[in-house]
């Protein structure tokens, strides 16, 4: 017998997933507060790991860069929704291409936030 994974682990829930998608679309990191040199430098060294790691966990969740890529797709694709609003048959799609690390991935996730959350 398979036992199915523990999906109560947001942190592992891919994009793929309908808990995972939840997480990306409702995700708004909260800024953590820095403490001052000395006080980061009093520190002992398990200390030091523990205020890290919230630091770490919101850096690397910044902003998402407008590459010409990213915008394209997103612009792209706001405008295909638009134009998709009303069509019953024959409706107009989006195909991505492109080197690897051109962004492909971030916009269409970043498309398909935004757009959840003007539906909302």
């Amino acid at each position: 017998m398979v036992t199915p994974p523990d999906t109560h682990d947001d942190e592992h829930n891919p994009l793929t997933t309908k808990d995972g998608w939840r997480q990306f679309v409702d995700d708004a990191p909260v800024c953590p507060t820095m403490l001052s040199l000395r006080a980061f430098k009093a520190l002992a060294e398990e200390k030091r790991l523990a205020y890290n790691e919230p630091r770490l966990d919101y850096h690397s969740r910044l902003v998402i860069v407008a590459t010409p890529t990213v915008r394209n797709v997103f612009t792209t694709g706001r405008r295909l929704v638009l134009l998709n609003r009303h069509q019953i048959s024959g409706r107009r799609g989006l195909i991505v291409t492109g080197q690897a690390g051109t962004g492909k991935t971030t916009a269409i996730a970043q498309l398909g936030r935004n757009h959840e959350l003007l539906v909302r």
